[in-house]
């Protein structure tokens, strides 16, 4: 929210300069315009002055905006690239579960292992002892063909990254 308020800040002084500026040559050439009097060189170096700054600004003001469009655009990209992964991930997690014949028990303790969550932290989580965790934990070991929590856990991220590679 801190760097929406930037912007819109940096916005707004970049529309008031632009404004200033080109208020600024539109009085001026109009004033010489009815006045009918010839420019000075000094009063053209500050006009053509005032011409770029409005130029640049403008340049400026659209630039950024595209810009913020291209960002604003890939976030959202990014945000449903990410949506569809998780329901990728998803769908593999329920398909290894399945195949593996895990009870609903393993599965849900094969989702905590997954998370990173330590055997003391399980049995907590689940109200149970620390060592039937373990022996669950070895079971789903045993069924997905994992010699550790490291295997166990790469068994998708290998997976899941052929299969997002393949999408």
């Amino acid at each position: 929210m801190r760097e929406k308020n930037l912007l819109v800040g940096v916005f707004a002084a970049m529309a008031i300069a632009f404004g200033f500026f080109m208020l600024d040559v539109v009085i001026d050439i109009r004033e010489h315009v009815i006045s009918e009097t010839a420019y000075l060189p000094h009063e053209i170096v500050h006009l053509l002055f005032e011409m770029f700054a409005v130029f640049a600004l403008g340049c400026g003001i659209v630039v950024t905006f595209r810009y913020l469009s291209i960002v604003r655009a890939h976030g959202l990209a990014a945000e449903q690239s990410l949506y569809f992964l998780r329901n990728d991930f998803d769908a593999l997690l329920k398909e290894k579960f399945e195949n593996w014949g895990l009870t609903d028990a393993e599965k849900e303790i094969g989702l905590l292992v997954l998370r990173g969550l330590t055997t003391a932290q399980i049995a907590e989580l689940r109200e149970t002892k620390v060592g039937t965790v373990k022996l669950q934990i070895h079971k789903i070991l045993n069924k997905a063909n994992a010699s550790s929590r490291t295997d166990f856990m790469a068994l998708f991220i290998d997976e899941f990254l052929d299969f997002s590679a393949d999408a």
